[in-house]
């Protein structure tokens, strides 16, 4: 219930969100995160609950606590995830969202959002080139991924969801060896077994088409079924595009399913200048984009996407009459949740939907074409700049990859026992950077190509140029000495 009392501790938690989260954590002479260990940070929060409630001050105290300690996802030089940045309207879609907290499953419980919801399917749809298509929100694209799965196995076999898989042969799973490691786990997830996940080589981060189509015959060779071929677009470590119109052409001869995962790389449809990056995706049978990463969605939003409508419906729908019941005194294909596994479903729509409002079409395509200016500045800086070495020549888009090299390696002959010293530097420069706090970056190694540790940067837009020259400094300040 509303009181005076709970209404003045809201607007106090307003205000700690916009003074102390939203204000105070973008401004670059403040830190990026208040870094503790595990121990530590675990005596800082009073996370004990007692048989008596707390009240809102001491509430509000810790809550403070909460935002001193936590990353401030929205500072310029936080750059070592995929999100990053604030975008006001987009809050503001979350914030409401969460005031009306609706369940998006039937018209009755959210007809405003479901409108919204289909309308923001069919503009992405347009965007993909799916004439007929269909899509829903899902909490994550690693869910979509498993979606699409699930969707290419019911469109082979019809009888699936109730006989199951018993008595069918072998069905294979086709990536490349860099996609996202939620392939990996829709394996086991789904029935499938990790062994019918076949990785497929890639080179600079783009699956070999030649590669796939030699898979695919062998798999048949053995009497087992292609089943779908998931495509990256923007992968995980060094934003490959992996290339779908060969792709797209091989899976058409072998009648497989073709699934674009665009969680990362999905944001260039907007852009005139980058689209060319995802050309052919509206061949591909469905789409997962995530919405919170370069576009700045309040995580999370995401959606799948299918290039013909009725597919998700006839895949998934239980027809559960306490939700779906079909003499309605309205038009029950507004009731879309059965589209979907999911019963309760947050609302995601409103905040991306608000966020493109206010930016308009224009305003997205720049978006991104910033992010890709930055790109372009980070990777000149770095080939110009004496111990920094890129991981390959060019990068598709805004993953930059790199060794940092300490003045003691320098000139060195480039053995195994340098290789192994270079490989130690990125995670000390990690650590070293992250209790300093006012940067935010991130350290892999890559073992489909042999290479050791090496450090990463994603250009997002709101980072300037003076942020990344920052960043560099402060590399090569942590490690020179090494």
């Amino acid at each position: 219930m509303a009181t005076a009392e709970s209404m003045k501790f809201l607007e106090d938690i307003f205000q700690l969100m916009v003074q102390e989260c939203l204000t105070k954590g973008s401004k670059q002479e403040n830190k990026v995160v208040e870094f503790l260990p595990p121990e530590k940070l675990k005596d800082e929060l009073d996370l004990i609950i007692f048989d008596k409630g707390t009240d809102y001050n001491a509430l509000l105290d810790i809550c403070k606590k909460i935002a001193h300690y936590s990353v401030k996802s929205n500072h310029p030089r936080h750059l070592s995830f995929f999100y990053s940045g604030f975008d006001a309207a987009g809050t503001a879609g979350a914030w409401l969202t969460d005031a009306l907290n609706a369940n998006i499953h039937n018209f009755e419980a959210a007809p405003v959002f479901i409108m919204i919801e289909n309308f923001i399917i069919a503009e992405l749809n347009k965007l993909v080139g799916f004439e007929n298509g269909d899509g829903v929100f899902v909490p994550g694209s690693s869910f979509g991924n498993f979606l699409a799965i699930h969707l290419a196995r019911f469109n082979l076999y019809k009888d699936v969801n109730k006989t199951g898989m018993f008595g069918l042969p072998r069905l294979c799973i086709f990536c490349s060896d860099e996609a996202h490691y939620s392939v990996m786990k829709a394996g086991p997830f789904l029935g499938f077994g990790s062994d019918s996940i076949i990785k497929i080589e890639t080179f600079n981060g783009r699956m070999v088409p030649d590669a796939l189509e030699q898979a695919i015959s062998k798999c048949k060779g053995l009497g087992q079924v292609p089943l779908i071929v998931i495509a990256t677009c923007g992968t995980t470590v060094t934003g490959g595009f992996d290339p779908l119109e060969e792709i797209a052409n091989i899976c058409e001869r072998h009648n497989v399913w073709l699934h674009a995962d665009a969680a990362w790389g999905g944001a260039v449809l907007y852009s005139q200048h980058h689209r060319r990056l995802i050309k052919g995706i509206e061949r591909s049978n469905s789409v997962v984009w995530s919405l919170h990463k370069l576009m700045g969605a309040p995580i999370q939003c995401a959606v799948i996407l299918v290039k013909q409508k009725g597919q998700l419906q006839a895949c998934n729908s239980s027809k559960a009459s306490y939700l779906f019941a079909t003499d309605k005194f309205y038009d029950v294909s507004y009731d879309i949740g059965d589209k979907t596994v999911q019963c309760g479903r947050k609302v995601d729509c409103l905040k991306f939907w608000m966020l493109w409002k206010s930016r308009g079409h224009s305003g997205m395509a720049n978006h991104v074409d910033t992010a890709f200016q930055n790109s372009k500045y980070v990777v000149e800086k770095l080939r110009n700049n004496d111990g920094f070495r890129l991981i390959q020549d060019e990068f598709d888009y805004l993953n930059i990859c790199f060794w940092y090299i300490p003045l003691r390696l320098q000139g060195k002959v480039e053995n195994e026992q340098w290789w192994k010293e270079i490989g130690k530097v990125a995670p000390v420069v990690k650590e070293k950077t992250t209790k300093d706090g006012m940067v935010a970056i991130s350290y892999q190694p890559l073992e489909n190509r042999k290479l050791v540790n090496f450090l990463r940067i994603v250009t997002h837009p709101h980072a300037t140029q003076s942020d990344f020259d920052y960043i560099i400094e402060q590399i090569d300040k942590h490690g020179k000495h090494l």
